[in-house]
């Protein structure tokens, strides 16, 4: 239903393709956009730019946690298909990982 598409100008653009229209225009990275996914229930948007991966609410362009504070650029983000873990390249050439907490009732819940 939605489609996101990041530039190298820092600024993510969400799609609502039943609509037909641009819902949100992301920004918080320093850097341009180096990787974009859905998790699987489609709710939330991992985005890497810069040394941070950053996770969005897709219906309301909130920004709910930053994951990454790394020295080393990272990018093209993966969820596992229950969407509780996340897993990104660094340009150092090791993997990240991250348990992705749920966000269920507007709240963090581990």
């Amino acid at each position: 239903r939605f489609l996101a598409v990041g530039s190298t100008e820092r600024e993510i653009q969400v799609w609502d393709l039943e609509k037909g229209e641009q819902i949100h225009s992301l920004r918080g990275h320093v850097a341009g956009i180096r990787g974009l996914a859905f998790s699987p229930d489609g709710r939330t948007l991992a985005t890497c730019g810069d040394q941070r991966l950053k996770l969005w609410n897709v219906e309301t362009g909130s920004e709910l946690m930053v994951l990454a504070h790394d020295v080393v650029e990272i990018g093209s983000p993966r969820f596992s298909p229950d969407g509780r873990t996340l897993v990104a390249h660094a340009r150092d050439k090791w993997l990240r990982i991250w348990r992705v907490p749920s966000f269920e009732g507007g709240a963090i819940n581990q």
